[in-house]
């Protein structure tokens, strides 16, 4: 079956017989080629991209890319695309400012599976406002732990190694269980839930999460 992809305010009224994504580039920019009435056509746009906060909540996707399975289902979506409607500029769970690129390089922030939040830029590899905040907070709440000194440094070691999937995930899972449980149930759920919020899946299984 035949899928056509339109994205607002990307092509204009185009009855289209095929359209496949050939290229992408940076900062998310891609071509479409587009075959109508025997005459092929490239069509430049953006790709869709997430929206989150400051603070990592999921806001929605900025110039969602909407899908018709025929060719009047197409049409009929062209003939009557208004726009969509733009996107809150504060999360309306917290407060804070939205945005859908990256502070640093301006790439876009990628689409993501359900429930799934990016740790890091995919363009520059510096994370994200939401992860920097999560681990300063978790060191912050380190340094208020009743552990020795070495114990404070062996935890912090941990989390670097928890958001991002590394040949020594597995021994920063080992460690920060092992130091969560002698903390207690009280400041290690605390602990744990800050952690979990930027932690990789692959962490999070092996934490036992």
């Amino acid at each position: 079956m035949e899928m056509f992809y339109w994205s607002p305010g990307s092509i204009e009224a185009f009855l289209a017989l095929s359209i496949v994504p050939v290229e992408k580039g940076s900062r998310g920019v891609f071509e479409w080629r587009v075959r109508s009435r025997g005459r092929r056509a490239i069509i430049k746009g953006k790709m869709d991209s997430a929206v989150y906060c400051l603070k990592g909540h999921y806001v929605g996707l900025l110039n969602p890319v909407h899908r018709a399975r025929s060719t009047t289902e197409f049409r009929t979506m062209m003939a009557s695309a208004d726009g969509t409607p733009p996107l809150p500029p504060f999360c309306t769970k917290c407060g804070a400012p939205n945005l859908n690129a990256c502070p640093q390089c301006q790439a876009p922030i990628e689409k993501r599976y359900p429930g799934v939040v990016p740790a890091y830029c995919g363009g520059c590899g510096k994370p994200f406002p939401w992860t920097e905040a999560a681990l300063s907070a978790a060191k912050d709440f380190t340094d208020d732990l009743d552990l020795s000194a070495e114990e404070k440094s062996t935890l912090k070691g941990t989390f670097d190694d928890l958001t991002s999937d590394t040949a020594r995930t597995p021994l920063a899972a080992n460690r920060f269980r092992k130091i969560v449980n002698k903390i207690g149930p009280v400041a290690g759920g605390v602990l744990q839930k800050i952690i979990e919020t930027v932690a990789t899946e692959a962490a999070k299984k092996a934490m036992g999460l």
